[in-house]
């Protein structure tokens, strides 16, 4: 059973937070399985969670509803994470938004074209709970 870092609890025993209740982000991830587990992990938080599958949905999510952090995935169809940053970066309308990158890739070179895209921090797959956290805390007073 999934256990989370430094909890003798299973994950579907871990209590529910409300630290971030009001907050509402947008996640873009065409894996089923990490749609779960990352929108699971958020709400926990209190965080209402919106899901699209590539990132022209992300682009367009934006231009219809209010976010105030945007995790988003480097490897998806039609538009991948990067351009997707890069869009959305585009409309200064957008700058207060966090775009948190979600990649496999942690290595440097890696992380160094997400903050060139425009995004703003990573979170390394697999992540637990606690790292959701921190990384939300360090964007949203």
């Amino acid at each position: 059973m999934q256990r989370l870092a430094n909890s003798e609890k299973p994950l579907n025993e871990v209590q529910s937070y409300t630290v971030f209740q009001g907050v509402k982000a947008l996640l873009a991830e065409d894996f089923k399985l990490n749609q779960i587990v990352a929108k699971g992990l958020l709400e926990k938080l209190g965080i209402e969670v919106d899901i699209v599958e590539d990132g022209q949905q992300a682009v367009d999510a934006i231009g219809k509803n209010s976010y105030q952090l945007v995790f988003m995935d480097i490897h998806m169809p039609v538009m991948d994470g990067h351009l997707a940053s890069q869009t959305i970066r585009a409309n200064k309308a957008y700058d207060h938004i966090p775009i948190i990158a979600l990649t496999a890739d942690a290595q440097k070179q890696h992380i160094q074209q997400c903050i060139e895209s425009g995004m703003d921090d990573f979170l390394s797959k697999p992540f637990l709970l606690a790292d959701i956290e921190k990384i939300i805390h360090k964007h949203i007073q």
